[in-house]
């Protein structure tokens, strides 16, 4: 996905995700889980994740309440994170915290993360860009 993304485009995407959220659904059992919330906003949310044989996260879902960032971000990021390993996870949210910082990047590897690239302007909305990051950051560090 192009990093030019106009704020048209990047309104739609969060919009998309918000209405039709990707991963929501309770976390099984057998999931490493997360609980996150939020003391500036309504966020509360539980993060599950599965991995597989090789250490990398062959399932990944959330469910709770939260803001329209919150839930178009976690949809994003628990798509984002399917396949890959802690230590790639942990690189992908270094370039998203530092996109939403409003320092250099690699657009790359974010995807339809990038629509989160004006998030920053409004520093107490990093928060809620980054909750289902860090639970799913938050489940692989239990697994390891």
């Amino acid at each position: 996905m192009p990093i030019s993304l106009d704020q048209q485009m990047m309104r739609e995407i969060i919009m998309d995700h918000y209405e039709s959220p990707e991963n929501r659904r309770q976390p099984e059992r057998d999931m490493l889980s997360a609980h996150m919330d939020s003391a500036s906003c309504i966020d509360d949310i539980t993060v599950g994740v599965r991995l597989d044989e090789q250490g990398r996260v062959a399932d990944c879902c959330w469910e709770g309440t939260c803001c329209v960032i919150s839930t178009a971000a976690t949809s994003i990021a628990t798509e984002l994170v399917k396949g890959k390993s802690l230590d790639q996870i942990e690189a992908l949210y270094g370039d998203y915290c530092a996109m939403l910082q409003g320092r250099e990047y690699d657009p790359a590897p974010l995807g339809e993360a990038v629509a989160f690239a004006n998030t920053g302007r409004q520093p107490s909305r990093i928060g809620c860009a980054t909750i289902g990051f860090r639970g799913i950051l938050s489940c692989l560090k239990k697994g390891e």
